[in-house]
Order: C-alpha cells, then structure tokens, then sequence
C-alpha cells in the first residue's frame, strides 16, 4: 500500500513539475547574437548578461579573434571601474538605514580634520557628484601608492571646479565618502564593504583589486593597443581608488547586486527610494550616452538617472579606463530590464557606443516571450 502512495505521489510530482517546466517559455538567443554582433563585435571584448522581470535571459562573451583577444569567461572577474561609486553609495545608505550617518549632514562631521571651507560640503552632496570637487584628488595615477593621511591631506586642498550642489563629475567625493564610511563602521574601508554591501548580496566572486580572492579565479585580462594590461589579480589598490572605484566583479554578481539593492529591498523601501530619487541636474553633460529622447538626466546616490523617449525611468552608471577596460550597467525600471556589459578591449576609439548596445540589447530582450 505505501508503495502505491509513493507512487501515486511520484507520478503527481511528475506531471506538476512538467506543467511547472511547461510555463516557463524558451529563450530565443537569436536576437542576442544579433545585438552582439551589430553593437559589440569589432569594438569591444568582454562580458555581458540581460535579466528582465527577475529572469536572466542571457550570457555571453565576445573575443577578438583578428587580434588575437580569446572571449574571456563569462564568470570572469572584471575592472568595474567608476562602478565602484555605486557600491560605496549603497554603503551610505545602508548606514542611513542604521541612523548612523546624517546624508544631510556636512562631511566635516565625520572628517573633523578637513578646513572650515568645506563645511558646506554634504555627504548628499558628495552622493550626487554636486561636492564642488574636481574629478581627481591629485595627479597621482590610479595605481599609485595613497595613503588615509595623504588623502586627507590633498582632500583639504583639493581643487574646487563647481559651486556645492552644481554637478560636477568627481572621483574626489567619493574616495572622501570611503573614509567616512571607514570612520563610521570602525572597520577598514575594504571589510565595511564587505559587510555592508558583498556579503548581504551574496556576491561570491566581487573584491578589491589584488585582492588574494582572485588568486585562484577566473579574471579579465586589459588589452589596449594590441599589449596586455593587467588584471585585477595583480593590480594594486590604495586611497588613489578606494571609495571611487578599485572594485572587481562579474556580470552575475553586477546582476544580484541590482537585484538586490536597486531593484529590490536589500535597503528598504526608504532606503531603495534615496537610491532612485533624481539628484543634481547633469545638463548637457551624458556618461557617453548619446541617444535621442533623453529627458531630465541627473545624477544621484551614485547612479545616473533618466527618462527614455517613452517615459521610463532608466538608472545607469559605467566606466572608463586607461587600461582597455570600459562598462555599462542599466536598469529600466518600468520593467525591470537590466543589462550589463563589462570589457576589457576596446571603447569610444574602437567605435562602442552605449546607447547602440543598451537599445540592441534592449530590443532582444523585447523579443523574448
């Protein structure tokens, strides 16, 4: 008798689990090697996925054969470049969450050190890229050696290229929000992150360049005139990144941090709503977007935002570097598309364009059932 009911209970799980399988349409991938080819092939190398509605349609990589440039793995760590200042504003808000930082708040609340002129400098401020700061704290390189002091140091000297609440696109403020973010936890910047922001999203292969975690991973190799690079396996990383960028991911990784902080509740209702919200007015200034339509782009909380010609709220934020790598990270909120790319060869001299690969992405996951 029991064996009846095993059976009976077997062959119902059987025939939900086909009818389960049933409902869930099949991919068509043809219109994403379309979009490959007409948007990524021949001017950039690298990585990309497409998620829409909480379901990944697909994955992919594109090397350059002519050159020489294997497709790197599509679970590939890359370079997330200005990226990072996402992850740092998600910090911040997590520690707004936590009562623990005033975002309206002057930043010399928790950098005492800095002068009495840059008591108008708010940590919302700095969020939207509206600090006054310049681009760049000094003329070291990415990669050189800046220590906390040094760093407080130039931040009090820093050059001032806009009023306070002017965009202005700025490394600087965010590299000052990673000290602050240090300051508040008590931690090093690089474990606060961990904390806050890696570990509660589950992202398994995300680390600070030259990190020991990529030791024995999978990670992008830049290309740039036709020479390798590096990768964020070696790369060093000090305060002439920290805050701002120095942060290597994967495509998937990008995808559950989307998922769970912007497009989902990781920060609460409250927190997510600071993350979407317009901020400080962009003008005519575009991260590299040059497409028809656009309506109202600002930039805030680490992201820009903006309407498409149909209405829809987009958020985006990319990169560029000197050593190959680029990206561009979206998500539309009306219907929760996301898209992101990173490479590691190629970008505007190879002719990549980003509203070309968002659309051309874009219209392949429209094609989908």
């Amino acid at each position: 008798m029991r064996s009846l009911v095993h059976a009976a209970f077997a062959a119902l799980f059987l025939a939900y689990s086909s009818v389960a399988l049933a409902k869930v349409p099949a991919i068509d991938v043809t219109p994403f090697e379309r979009a490959l080819s007409s948007s990524v092939v021949g001017k950039a190398t690298g990585a990309i996925l497409v998620a829409k509605h909480g379901r990944i349609l697909w994955v992919g990589s594109v090397g350059d054969p002519a050159k020489g440039i294997v497709a790197p793995s599509p679970d590939a760590a890359f370079d997330t470049l200005s990226i990072g200042k996402t992850f740092t504003a998600i910090a911040v808000q997590r520690l707004a969450n936590d009562g623990k930082i005033d975002l309206h708040a002057s930043i010399r609340r928790y950098l005492p050190e800095l002068p009495p002129a840059l008591e108008g400098v708010t940590i919302q401020s700095c969020l939207d890229n509206a600090s006054g700061w310049g681009p760049y704290v000094n003329d070291k390189g990415d990669f050189d050696p800046e220590s906390e002091e040094q760093l407080l140091k130039d931040l009090a000297t820093a050059e001032r290229v806009k009023p306070i609440g002017q965009y202005a696109y700025s490394n600087t403020g965010f590299q000052a929000l990673g000290l602050v973010v240090e300051r508040i936890t008590g931690k090093p910047f690089k474990q606060a992150m961990r904390d806050l922001v890696f570990k509660p999203a589950g992202l398994t292969s995300t680390d600070f360049l030259g990190s020991s975690s990529f030791r024995h991973r999978s990670v992008a190799i830049g290309w740039k005139d036709g020479k390798t690079t590096g990768s964020a396996r070696t790369w060093p990383s000090t305060w002439s990144l920290t805050g701002a960028a120095g942060i290597a991911s994967t495509v998937r990784d990008l995808y559950r941090l989307n998922s769970t902080y912007i497009a989902g509740l990781g920060l609460g209702i409250a927190g997510r709503a600071r993350m979407l919200a317009d901020g400080a007015s962009t003008g005519r200034a575009t991260p590299g977007i040059r497409d028809k339509g656009i309506t109202g782009m600002t930039y805030g909380s680490g992201l820009y935002h903006w309407q498409d010609a149909r209405g829809r709220r987009i958020h985006f934020h990319g990169g560029d570097g000197d050593f190959g790598f680029h990206d561009a990270m979206f998500w539309r909120e009306d219907d929760s598309l996301f898209i992101v790319g990173l490479f590691n060869s190629g970008g505007p001299t190879r002719g990549f364009d980003r509203a070309e690969f968002f659309n051309a992405f874009a219209a392949a996951a429209e094609e989908q059932p």
